[in-house]
C-alpha cells in the first residue's frame, strides 16, 4: 500500500454502528469510510480504493454476498471481512467461498473485531500499521512533568493526576506505572516489569498484586480503565477514547454490547 494509513470501509445500514466503529478504530490511526448501503458503499469503494471493506449481509439494496463479489472483481488483493447477525454455518462458508478473508457474528466484541482488523492490516502488509497503531508518546512539559492523555505523572512526589483528581502512589506503584507509560498500547511482560524493579524479592505474584493495587487506585472512580491485561503475555497501559468511555459509563445493551467478550456491537439480525 502507498498510503500512509491503511484505509478501512464499514458498510451497514445502522448509522449507530457505523458512527461508533469510526469514533473507536479512528483511534486505531486507521482512515475509516462508512456507507449505509451496498450501493454507497461500492461507489465509495470505487473513488477512494479501500484495503479492507467490513460488510453487513443484509442491506437495504443489494445483498452483502453480491456487494463482496463485485468489490473483489474491482479490487482482488481487497481484504472483505463480513459482519453479520447471520451465524448459521451455510452463511459462513459461502461467504469465505466468495472470497471474504474473514466472517465475524453480530453481537461482536470490540476486542475480537480489533484484534481481526488488526490481522487485516498485517496481510496487507502495511508497515505504518503494523506498530498496533500504538497511542502517541507521553510528553514531558517544563516542570518534568509526564502527560499522557487526561494523565498526569508527576516523578518527585510520586503523584499521578487524572483530570482533577489527584492520587498518591507509593514506590513500586509509580515505578510500574512509569514502565508502562512509556511506551503506551506495548504489552509488557511480567518479566520486563520485574526486571525495573530494584527489589530483587518481586516476583510474578508480586507484579500481578501491584497491577491489582494500582487498578484500585487509578480506576476507583469508574472514569478512567487504562490497565489492561493481555492473557498469557502481560500488561499494557492504554488511555481509551471518549466514545469507549462513554460505552463502558452507559448501558451496553442499547448498541448490543457483549460484556463477556470485552465489549461489542451490533445487535444481531
Amino acid at each position: 500500500m502507498s498510503r500512509s494509513r491503511p484505509e478501512i470501509l464499514l458498510i451497514d445500514d445502522d448509522p449507530v454502528l457505523c458512527q461508533v466503529f469510526k469514533d473507536i478504530f479512528s483511534n486505531e490511526d486507521w482512515s475509516i469510510r462508512t456507507a449505509l448501503s451496498g450501493n454507497q458503499g461500492l461507489e465509495i469503494a470505487k473513488a477512494h480504493k479501500p484495503d479492507i471493506a467490513v460488510c453487513d449481509i443484509i442491506l437495504p439494496d443489494i445483498n452483502g454476498m453480491e456487494v463482496c463479489k463485485l468489490l473483489k472483481k474491482r479490487q482482488p488483493k481487497l481484504q472483505v471481512l463480513f459482519l453479520s447477525g447471520l451465524n448459521q454455518t451455510t452463511e459462513k462458508v459461502i461467504g469465505l467461498e466468495l472470497g471474504a478473508e474473514d466472517y465475524i457474528t453480530k453481537p461482536f466484541g470490540i476486542r475480537e473485531l480489533r484484534a481481526r482488523l488488526r490481522a487485516a492490516v498485517r496481510r496487507i502488509g502495511n508497515s505504518h500499521a503494523t506498530s498496533q497503531a500504538a497511542q502517541a508518546p507521553p510528553q514531558i512539559n517544563a516542570n518534568g512533568q509526564i502527560q499522557l492523555g487526561p494523565l498526569t505523572l508527576l516523578p518527585e512526589q510520586k503523584q499521578i493526576w487524572i483530570e482533577d483528581t489527584v492520587i498518591q502512589l507509593s514506590n513500586r506503584d509509580y515505578a510500574i506505572l512509569s514502565v508502562l507509560v512509556s511506551k503506551p498500547d506495548q504489552v509488557f511482560s511480567r518479566q520486563d516489569l520485574i526486571s525495573r524493579m530494584e527489589n530483587n524479592e518481586v516476583n510474578e505474584r508480586t507484579i500481578d498484586a501491584q497491577i491489582r493495587r494500582l487498578r484500585d487506585k487509578i480506576e476507583s472512580n469508574g472514569t478512567l480503565k487504562c490497565i489492561e491485561t493481555v492473557r498469557g503475555v502481560g500488561y499494557r497501559f492504554r488511555i481509551p477514547n471518549t466514545t469507549e468511555r462513554l460505552i463502558h459509563e452507559y448501558s451496553e445493551t442499547d448498541l448490543g454490547i457483549s460484556p463477556e467478550s470485552g465489549g461489542g456491537l451490533g445487535p444481531s439480525q
